[in-house]
Order: structure tokens, then sequence, then C-alpha cells
């Protein structure tokens, strides 16, 4: 077995033959070896880890085990089910309909990469599948195929300036569009049933239009999408940029670094994270995230945190 990350940044290693007998190759092991160019995979490997070429300069691979098959840059498991590393250079990838899975870390630092298909034969795709790719700027997922979009799927996709969420996802997981600082529509699904307050970290969060399908039902005009709004959502927002529900009981998210924030006399809960997380956050991170995820309530005030608390509220330190 070659253990994981063995050789990892080992930027000056041009060449190396693995012996036969190995039978597994671990996870990472050649991840950042600029140097290296072939990799020759013997016929005694039967398992390979998590995509262990990632922003290495390997440009050939020959395989000689039954139990991959490697076809136009992309490295599978036997029968095509599971894509565990992509070497391709290509700027257009349509992923054949045989695989059922895209391994973590797969696509990621794939530099030529501008526009992938992924067929809804796709049921999961594994964290950090494409990550780092700063060339991508088209990403077409069809319907019916993957339930979660895992924790930094699409994270450090800088040219990424749309994306739309098939349908059939529920749940959009930490860091799966962090450092997508182009990105500015969102398109969501109705099958959204949570969404991470860290799904957009960057510094600041670009998303500026989010569009969702269910608030049309409202004006009963089917097919056609809405802009998020405060409104839609039932939250307000004051003057120094504090968002509460609408009845104004609860404190939602602070949404800019003030020295001292007020609140509301009347309010009685405030959220957890409340005023966490303020030199990162803008409204619309946490906005989506608010839509569809009810936080438990947060009546703890942070040591730390610079806030005072309207009369009738207890303080629960």
């Amino acid at each position: 077995r070659i253990g994981n990350r063995l050789f990892e940044y080992c930027k000056s290693l041009i060449e190396i033959n693995i012996p036969d007998g190995v039978t597994e190759i671990g996870d990472s092991v050649f991840d950042n070896c600029i140097s290296l160019k072939t990799i020759e995979i013997p016929y005694t490997v039967e398992k390979i880890g998590v995509n262990p070429f990632v922003n290495s300069g390997v440009e050939s691979l020959i395989n000689h085990s039954d139990c991959f098959e490697y076809e136009n840059g992309i490295l599978y498991t036997k029968n095509k089910r599971k894509i565990i590393a992509c070497i391709s250079k290509s700027e257009k990838i349509a992923i054949p309909t045989s695989v059922e899975e895209i391994g973590q870390n797969a696509f990621s630092m794939s530099e030529h990469l501008e526009e992938i298909t992924v067929p809804s034969s796709v049921k999961t795709i594994h964290q950090g599948a494409f990550s780092g790719c700063k060339a991508l700027k088209k990403v077409s997922i069809e319907n019916g195929g993957i339930n979660t979009i895992e924790k930094n799927t699409f994270s450090g996709c800088t040219s990424l300036t749309e994306f739309s969420i098939p349908d059939g996802v529920t749940e959009i997981e930490d860091f799966a569009f962090s450092g997508c600082n182009s990105l500015k529509t969102l398109y969501s699904p109705s099958t959204i049933k949570h969404v991470s307050v860290y799904a957009f970290d960057s510094r600041p969060c670009p998303v500026e239009t989010t569009w969702l399908p269910w608030g049309i039902e409202k004006n009963g005009l089917p097919g056609q999408k809405k802009t998020m709004s405060l409104e839609d959502c039932n939250l307000w927002m004051d003057d120094f940029g504090v968002v509460y529900s609408k009845d104004k009981k609860s404190v939602i998210k602070a949404t800019k670094p003030l020295d001292k924030y007020s609140v509301l006399e009347g309010s009685t809960t405030i959220k957890q994270r409340a005023f966490s997380f303020l030199f990162r956050y803008a409204v619309h991170s946490w906005l989506l995230s608010s839509c569809y995820t009810a936080y438990r309530p947060h009546l703890r005030r942070r040591q730390n945190a610079s806030a005072e608390t309207a009369p009738g509220i207890p303080d629960q330190r």
C-alpha cells in the first residue's frame, strides 16, 4: 500500500515506478507533485483513494488494473460507476450517464475546465469535487440526481457567476460555494430544506440575487421565478442592519460589523450566531439559510460581544 499523502508536495519528483504487488494507492498521494508527468498503475492495484493527482503535473496515465478504466483524461472505477480523478485539459466535459458518483476532489484544481455537464444518473457529488476550478464558468446538473451539495464542492470557483441548484437538492453544506467571489445569481428549487450559514462563506459574500420558484406560488404564476427579499422571508431590518423576524420578536442576524448594537425593546429571542462572524458575512449568505432553517434560540450573550439588551430581555450568562 502507498500511504495517504506519501509524496505530497514533492515538487522535484519527475518519475516514479509503482511496483507490482501494490494493491492500494491512498488519498492525495501525489498532490502538488508539479514535475511528475506520467503515472503507471500496475495490474495488482485494487483500490485508489481520494484523487491522488490534485494540482500535480501528471499528463499521462497508463492503467493495467481491471478495477479501473481510464479514458479521455478521466480515471473511473470499473464500468465507469465512479470518477476518481481528472487530469484532462479539456475546457468542456460531459460526464457519461454510467457515472453514479463523482469522487472527493475528483476535478479539484482542473485549471482548464470551463464547463461541466452532470447527468441525472449521478446521485452523489462528494466534497471538494470541483474545488479550485478557477476557470469554471458553467455548471449544468440535471434534475433528479443529487440531493446534497456537499462541503467545498464548488469552493474557489472564482469565475462562476451564476448557478442553478437542480430540483431534488434538499441541503447545501458548509463552504459549498466558499470563495466564489464572482457568483452573483443563484437559482434555488422548492426542494431545499436547509442551507448552512457557512455555505457562501466569502469576503464579502457576493450573491446579489437569489431566485426562488416557491415564491411565485403566492401570485399564481407557475413557472416564473421571483427575487427573494426580506418581505418574502417574513423579516424586517432596522437602520443599523440588524434583521428581525417580521413581528420584531426575534433577532435573526446583524449584517454590519459595528462597535455597538441596541436590540429593540420588545424582542424576546436572539437566534444562534446572530452576532457572530460579522467580519465575513453580507446579508445574502445568511438570508438564504434563514428562509429554510429554524435555528435554536440563542439567548446567551458572548463575553466578548459589545451588545446592549433592551428592558425585558433577561441576561442569560
